[in-house]
């Protein structure tokens, strides 16, 4: 032991007592997080907000996701992401064990799932409503760069997108409420679609529903379906109250 360790070792006793002469090495507790940064720390726990109660995609989607909110919260490239073999432990250090992505949304009134495929017979019956975010990267109104979430309707019996609603960030419960509207009412024509989307180039009696009603001159050949049943994930938006009353409208 060097003559300056024994100094220093000699103020801090003068200092602290026996207290000062004590490792501190030992004393410092093991965080789940290891080393990692509080601010990738931090971002990790608002991705998985943010995913809380949708479809939970993959880890790497996670990891793009806690790199854009990064890049909001401290300017683009200021806070480096870890390595994917730390992110992983990362997250699932700090997830909780349902919300770990790849497993199904967590919810508080999941109910638990049939043993089979339910199918439909005829169209309406069955409409799948569901939201994700986009693995590409778009220029918002703003100028930034960001992942737009698409939310679409499926009718189960035709296999066809009844309608379907684009945000440029998280999509909100008037949005979701929007969708179902679109639903049952035609569709109209855009001046840039082909005209093979037109509705009378479909194989229906175009005429005879042109005859009944007038708004389906020039509309695109998109089915006009009201809903039966609707079935969702139970995600924050589709659980709303502005969801559920637009729903109620059918009844």
């Amino acid at each position: 032991m060097s003559v300056a360790t024994v100094q220093r070792m000699r103020g801090r006793y003068r200092r602290q007592g026996l207290w000062g002469l004590v490792d501190k090495r030992i004393m410092r507790g093991a965080r789940a997080t290891g080393r990692s940064d509080e601010r990738v720390v931090v971002a990790v726990l608002e991705a998985l907000r943010r995913r809380r109660g949708r479809s939970k995609g993959t880890v790497e989607g996670l990891r793009r996701l806690v790199g854009e909110v990064l890049d909001q919260a401290h300017g683009p490239g200021v806070v480096a992401l870890p390595s994917r073999a730390t992110f992983y432990r990362l997250v699932n250090a700090l997830a909780d064990p349902a919300e770990l992505p790849g497993r199904p949304a967590r919810t508080a009134s999941a109910t638990v799932p049939p043993f089979a495929a339910v199918g439909a017979s005829r169209p309406g019956e069955r409409v799948r409503v569901d939201t994700t975010r986009l693995d590409v990267m778009a220029v918002l109104d703003d100028g930034r760069l960001g992942r737009p979430e698409l939310t679409i309707a499926v009718d189960v019996a035709t296999r066809s997108i009844v309608a379907a609603v684009l945000r440029p960030e998280g999509t909100k419960a008037v949005d979701a409420a929007l969708l179902l509207a679109e639903m049952a009412v035609p569709h109209p024509m855009r001046a840039h679609w082909p005209e093979a989307l037109e509705l009378s180039r479909a194989s229906v009696p175009y005429e005879r529903l042109a005859t009944v009603d007038r708004r389906l001159e020039g509309v695109a050949a998109r089915p006009v379906i009201v809903p039966e049943t609707i079935v969702v994930d139970r995600g924050k938006v589709f659980v709303s109250e502005a969801f559920w009353r637009r729903a109620r409208r059918w009844e």
